[in-house]
């Protein structure tokens, strides 16, 4: 019911402004700066002293297991490891902050929360010779591991570079705060991680202070709009459980037509590489599973989004957009014995003012 009358709200708005004969919504207006599509965040600076506040939300979801480039089997795993993860979610909730310091220069601030769920499997014949084995499935399914709570904090400068009305060319520049846990625990049933720290990809920071440097280009022109992005993390130091995640490189390409004011819809290319983790967390035994060894992290992807947006004009300089997503892993080649992701789905609301 809420989500009806949210949605009423909204197109009563987007018909309100349409309507109003005073208004014309031209190239200067808010609406109409930024058709890039939900997964792009570093697309164009604002003008001194504007605003804008967004929510974003990200899900992964990932299944089965990849070995390197192929895909293995529980069998497979149980040949090294204990138990196997064949299912994982992670969700993100983030709030971010924008704030237009001079017509090239923007600040912004963002804040994670982060919830991650994790399906696990036992060899049956392990299982059937442990303590809690009622917990377990006849054929060593385990309840599921979970972790959730408030992940690392971000802060970006974004230049212009260049900004001729079409073309912005913006350098990004960002630190990594680490202010997420890294010491989730188990509960104190679970099989592996009885009131310890849980595997590195169940944590919810990286515990290491990274830098953030990134490059971002968009040409847009009347109602077509086309545009490049490489976003980068690199991880200073060892974090105070004696490990390094891997740094991360990532490049976007997109593209995005306006058909009409409430449809704007986009394509997005998006390849990434990340390293492996450097060091362990000698509170974890590296054979429970696969995620619980560091050889096992990192790799390149390749994945392909499809979206659109709807852009709701509430005076010349307030405006909202609501942005939604969809993105399917297109090419994988991961370090080790992984759960490969399958699909991605973001949204976002932004109000600018």
């Amino acid at each position: 019911m809420l989500g009806i009358v949210i949605c009423f709200t909204l197109l009563q708005h987007t018909s309100n402004a349409a309507s109003d004969s005073t208004f014309t919504c031209t190239s200067n207006c808010c609406c109409s700066k930024n058709l890039a599509p939900a997964g792009i965040m570093f697309s164009h600076v604002h003008k001194k002293g504007e605003w804008m506040l967004a929510y974003n939300f990200m899900q992964m979801n990932m299944n089965g297991l990849v070995n390197g480039l192929s895909n293995s089997s529980t069998n497979e795993v149980f040949k090294t490891y204990i138990a196997a993860s064949t299912k994982m979610q992670m969700q993100m909730h983030m709030w971010m902050g924008m704030y237009g310091i001079s017509d090239k220069l923007t600040v912004m601030g963002m804040l994670n929360y982060n919830s991650n769920s994790m399906n696990m499997q036992m060899l049956p014949t392990t299982a059937m010779n442990m303590p809690g084995m009622e917990m377990m499935g006849s054929d060593g399914t385990m309840p599921n591991m979970m972790s959730k709570g408030f992940g690392d904090a971000q802060l970006y400068a974004m230049y212009a570079l260049l900004n001729d009305g079409n073309s912005e060319l913006i350098a990004i520049g960002g630190l990594n705060l680490p202010t997420g846990s890294i010491n989730q625990k188990g509960k104190s049933d679970d099989v592996f991680y009885p009131n310890s720290n849980l595997t590195y990809m169940m944590q919810l920071g990286t515990g290491t202070l990274d830098v953030l440097p990134g490059l971002s280009y968009k040409f847009q022109q009347n109602k077509f709009a086309v545009g490049a992005q490489f976003n980068s993390s690199i991880k200073t130091s060892s974090n105070s459980n004696h490990y390094r995640l891997g740094n991360t490189a990532i490049m976007n390409v997109w593209s995005a037509f306006s058909i009409c004011k409430w449809l704007n819809p986009s394509v997005r290319i998006e390849a990434s590489s990340a390293g492996k983790i450097t060091g362990a967390d000698a509170s974890i035994y590296a054979f429970n599973e696969p995620a619980a060894n560091t050889m096992n992290y990192g790799g390149t992807t390749l994945r392909c989004f499809v979206g659109t947006s709807l852009p709701i004009q509430l005076n010349k300089n307030k405006a909202m957009k609501i942005s939604v997503e969809y993105g399917l892993q297109a090419y994988q080649k991961y370090n080790g014995i992984q759960v490969p992701i399958k699909n991605v789905i973001n949204a976002n609301i932004n109000y600018q003012f």
